[in-house]
């Protein structure tokens, strides 16, 4: 299992650190998969990252759009001159605005 497989698997067109953190974790050979291992914690780590990949609000690729499902609300991150990162509103999807 590669990377690329766990992006090209969700029809994602990028890799992110993501999908190399769980191609390390799913390869039992590996330094990465041994160490969570050792911790009792691979399967742990391998379900939270699939899970965060295959969810609706997961932006990644690259883009800076945000959504809080709860919340309902959509937004883009954004960095101000001091390195801050905030999240910018874009739109209430309850209301629309």
């Amino acid at each position: 299992m590669v990377a690329r497989d766990e992006a090209e698997r969700r029809g994602h067109t990028w890799i992110g650190t993501e999908h190399v953190l769980l191609a390390l974790a799913s390869d039992p050979n590996g330094l990465a998969a041994r160490l969570l291992d050792i911790h009792h914690v691979r399967a742990a780590v391998q379900e939270e990252l699939r899970a965060m990949l295959d969810s609706e609000s997961y932006a990644g690729g690259g883009s800076n759009t945000v959504r809080d499902p709860d919340a309902g609300v959509i937004g883009r991150l954004v960095k101000d001159g001091e390195g801050t990162i905030r999240i910018e509103r874009i739109q209430d999807e309850s209301t629309g605005e």
